[in-house]
C-alpha cells in the first residue's frame, strides 16, 4: 500500500435490488450503505443506473452509490461513477459480503481477487482490480453445495445481530475512510470486529 493516500471519494455497497433480496446475506454491502445514509442524513438522487447519495464533509466529498443493477453486472454502475468523476481507483472502496469470515468480522484491502464473489467478478471485468473492499463476514454453510443457496438466504437473529454490529463499528470510524487515512482504519476495524 503507498505510503501517500487520498481521501475516499465513492463508496460502493454490493446488493440486488428488489424487496425480495433485502434481508439476504448478500445485501450486507447495501445494509452498510443504509447505516451510513441514516445515520448522517444523506439525500438520495436517481441516475440512470444507479442511486448515488453526494455527502459533503469535513474532508471533501465522497459519493455512496447504490447500483440498480443485481450482483453481477454491479462493475458497470461502478465504472460509469468512476469515470463520470474521474475518480482514481485508489480512492474508491467496496463494501460486500464475504463467506471467509464469521457473522460480526469485518476486513478491509487493498486489491486482491474476487473469491468467487459474483459483484467483485463484474467490477473487475470492467475496472481492474485495484481498490479497497470492506468485506462483511456473513458465514459459510456446512454443506459446499449450499453455498449459491446461502447467501441468498436472511441470517438468524444472531448473525444478523453480529452483522449490524460490525457495520456499526465501521460506520463509527469512517472517518478516517473519509480522510484518506485508509491504514489507521483498518487497523481500527480488524482490531474491533
Amino acid at each position: 500500500m503507498s505510503k501517500k493516500q487520498t481521501n475516499l471519494k465513492v463508496l460502493v455497497g454490493l446488493g440486488n435490488p428488489g424487496i425480495t433480496y433485502l434481508h439476504h446475506r448478500h445485501n450486507a454491502g447495501y445494509w452498510f450503505l443504509d447505516e451510513i445514509i441514516n445515520r448522517f442524513g444523506l439525500t438520495k438522487k436517481e441516475r440512470p443506473g444507479y442511486f448515488i447519495y453526494p455527502w459533503n464533509h469535513d474532508f471533501g466529498k465522497t459519493y455512496i452509490v447504490r447500483s440498480k443493477a443485481f450482483m453481477n453486472e454491479s462493475g458497470i454502475a461502478v465504472s460509469q461513477v468512476v469515470n463520470f468523476y474521474k475518480v482514481d481507483q485508489s480512492s474508491l472502496c467496496v463494501v460486500y459480503d464475504d463467506m471467509d469470515y464469521l457473522p460480526g468480522v469485518a476486513r478491509m484491502k487493498k486489491s486482491g481477487g474476487s473469491g468467487g464473489h459474483n459483484g467483485i467478478k463484474s467490477i473487475h471485468a470492467h475496472l481492474g482490480k485495484e481498490f479497497y473492499r470492506l468485506r462483511l463476514g456473513v458465514g459459510r454453510p456446512k454443506d459446499a453445495g449450499a453455498v449459491k443457496r446461502y447467501v441468498l438466504t436472511r441470517p438468524d437473529a444472531e448473525e444478523m445481530h453480529a452483522i449490524k454490529q460490525s457495520i456499526a463499528v465501521a460506520v463509527d470510524h469512517i472517518e478516517l475512510l473519509l480522510e484518506g487515512r485508509y491504514d489507521s482504519f483498518i487497523e481500527k476495524i480488524h482490531t474491533l470486529t
